[in-house]
């Protein structure tokens, strides 16, 4: 019999595990759906806790605040500094930090900040894809 609130689980996934004779028993939590009313509570307070997320995260991290965010975006155009034609989606670029020394550089579209993230690292691999793409062209 599985504990008060749990139900016997078929596929094992996000399980709890009993050992009763031996014998393991897998259950999973019952969880009661909610209503519509606590979908939009829901909603509406991650909307807001995001805010505040986005915020400490951007200060904690970076060492800026979101009102020198805004103002990088405006420098930039409301563009990626790499690629200009890459505009800001929902005003939202990633900030570019270098991870040594922590100063920040500019704001980045994804592509470009996975791209740079990479090629930060080893500085001889970067000059070595421009001679190959140089070479490639020729």
């Amino acid at each position: 019999m599985p504990p008060k609130g749990w139900r016997i689980n078929i596929n094992g996934t996000g399980t709890r595990n009993t050992r009763t004779n031996g014998i393991i028993r897998s259950f999973k939590r019952i969880r009661k759906p909610l209503t519509n009313i606590e979908k939009i509570d829901k909603t509406i307070s991650y909307a807001i806790h995001s805010k505040e997320i986005r915020e400490r995260k951007l200060l904690k991290e970076y060492g800026i605040t979101i009102e020198e965010y805004n103002l990088l975006l405006a420098k930039q155009n409301g563009h990626c500094a790499l690629c200009p034609a890459t505009k800001a989606i929902n005003g939202r670029l990633h900030v570019d930090h270098h991870h040594i020394t922590n100063k920040n550089r500019g704001l980045l579209c994804h592509r470009c900040n996975l791209l740079l993230g990479q090629l930060d690292k080893d500085l001889d691999f970067l000059n070595r894809i421009i001679d190959y793409i140089i070479k490639g062209e020729l």
